[in-house]
């Protein structure tokens, strides 16, 4: 696992994705499937255009409001930033993590 998670480059980067292993007590075949998806490995040519298409300083900004959600959250998180819409990806792993998630980010679980 730890051979897998080296592959980043960032600190942080390694210490959320270590998380996430152990939370999900993942398989080292998933964790190389997660680092890959933080490395962004197998994009299509298509989103890589329009993420270079961007301005720098909104790219710069997009980037760093996805870096302060993934350490809010402790999980994989992706934004799709366009010029008129976008999306946002919150990765979770179960239900208890899905619960985490959601109180996270202030809102009441299902049932409270």
């Amino acid at each position: 696992h730890a051979k897998v998670l080296l592959a980043l480059k960032a600190h942080e980067e390694q210490l959320l994705a270590a998380e996430t292993v152990l939370r999900r007590n993942a398989t080292v075949r998933s964790t190389e499937r997660l680092v890959a998806r933080l490395l962004g490995i197998g994009r299509s040519r298509r989103k890589s255009r329009r993420v270079t298409s961007e301005s720098s300083a909104t790219g710069t900004a997009v980037e760093d409001l996805q870096n302060r959600l993934q350490q809010h959250l402790a999980t994989h998180v992706i934004i799709h930033h366009g010029d008129k819409r976008g999306r946002i990806e919150i990765e979770y792993y179960g239900t208890d993590d899905l619960q985490r998630i959601v109180t996270a980010l202030g809102l009441p679980v299902a049932g409270d």
